[in-house]
Formats: C-alpha cells, sequence, structure tokens
C-alpha cells in the first residue's frame, strides 16, 4: 500500500512524489479518477489527463459520486493501478463515498496493492476522520454527521499550510480544534503547497519541507 498525500499537484516536490509512486509500476500505467463532486465539463479531469502524460501514465477512468453514478464504471478504477482522489469541498466528497457506499471497496483497493494519490481533500479522506478539513476553510454545508474517513492512514492531513513561521501558527491552530487525544493517536501532516508526503509500508517520506505534529512538537519529515 502506498499512499501519496499532496496540496498542489505541480510543484517540484509533488512530482517528485508522484514519479516515485509510478516509478515502482510495471508496464503501462492507468490511473483512475474519483471526482469530488459533479464536473459538468470534466475540465479538471481533462486537466489532470495531461499532467499525469508526463509519467507516461493514463488517466482512463472518471468517476462522479454525484451524478450520472455508474458501479460498473466504478468497479474499473478499481482495476486500476492507482486511483486520483481529486480536491474540492472534503464533506462533500465524503458524502458521496457514504451515499453511494463505496468505502469498502476503496479500502479493498488498497488492502490489495492499489496506490492512491490524494489531493488536498482527496488526502483528507484517506485519514481516520476529516476533522482537519475546517483548518483549510472547508464548510459543512451538506450536514454531513459522521466524519470518519476511509481509515488508510493513521495520520491528519492539513493541507495548504502557511509555513512562513515555520508551522508554529498553523500548529497552534491544530491544536485547537483538534483534541490532544486525537493528535496523540493521529499526528498531523502540516503539508504547503510545495510540500509533498508518501505514506508506505507504515513511514512517511517527505517532499520539501512537510512537518509532522503530534500535538507537543512540530517534527520535521525527511526525504
Amino acid at each position: 500500500m502506498k499512499f501519496v498525500l499532496l496540496s498542489a499537484p505541480k510543484s517540484d516536490a509533488a512530482i517528485s512524489a508522484i514519479r516515485h509512486l509510478l516509478g515502482n509500476i510495471a508496464g503501462a500505467i492507468r490511473i483512475g479518477y474519483l471526482a469530488s463532486s459533479h464536473e459538468p465539463d470534466r475540465r479538471y479531469y481533462r486537466q489532470m489527463q495531461i499532467y499525469y502524460q508526463q509519467f507516461g501514465a493514463d488517466l482512463c477512468c472518471y468517476v462522479d459520486l454525484e451524478q450520472d453514478f455508474c458501479l460498473q464504471t466504478f468497479e474499473q478504477i478499481c482495476q486500476c493501478d492507482v486511483i486520483h482522489l481529486a480536491g474540492g469541498d472534503t464533506y462533500r466528497f465524503l458524502k458521496g463515498i457514504q451515499d453511494r457506499d463505496v468505502a469498502h471497496q476503496l479500502c479493498a483497493f488498497s488492502k490489495a496493492g492499489g496506490g492512491f494519490i490524494g489531493l488536498s481533500a482527496g488526502a483528507m479522506l484517506l485519514c481516520p476522520s476529516i476533522e482537519s478539513a475546517t483548518l483549510c476553510g472547508d464548510q459543512n454545508d451538506v450536514e454531513l454527521s459522521d466524519m470518519a474517513g476511509l481509515q488508510l492512514i493513521p495520520y491528519q492531513f492539513i493541507p495548504h499550510t502557511d509555513k512562513t513561521d515555520n508551522g508554529v501558527n498553523a500548529a497552534l491552530t491544530a491544536a485547537e480544534h483538534l483534541s490532544s487525544q486525537t493528535l496523540a493517536k493521529f499526528p498531523a501532516i502540516l503539508c504547503a503547497d510545495d510540500d509533498a508526503v508518501i505514506f508506505e509500508q507504515g513511514s512517511l517520506l517527505g517532499f520539501g519541507s512537510p512537518l509532522l505534529f503530534d500535538g507537543l512538537q512540530l517534527l520535521s519529515i525527511n526525504q
């Protein structure tokens, strides 16, 4: 199981992390795209199709959880090598997964060796909960009551972190919002737009200068 966690896709750190993930896949690389909400013109999907071409990968399958959902197409993305979890509204994204009852299939995909590239909201979905979504400005407009994520990585993820003060203010904000018990059990990854993190075999690999906050101290996630 391997997971790439990103705030933004175009930084050098993001590209290096994705190369690290995809470089271990033999043969043609197929990536499925799970939209965070309905994309009427599939603009972001088409942008990411072009983006993944630089890695020799084919973003070949689009799934929309809100409109025109097709279980057969969803099963197709679970046959890909990697699933791209798009950015967007984290609460709306999780609601779509809950409404379609597909969390168990995504977890089974991971357990079978499939990889995930989570972009912002998509990265938060991989965590035990999406409680950290409010820290990057998301609001629970869909009145979601169950905040449990896919629980595939034992960390919280805070994207778009402002680290101008070495992450101190971001850590303090996280400490105010997340209970000390939560942080002790699931430390928070602070990821700026020019950072990226890989979680693989129980370990974190940092690209750029992401930080880890356990409720008491800030630690560097070294490459």
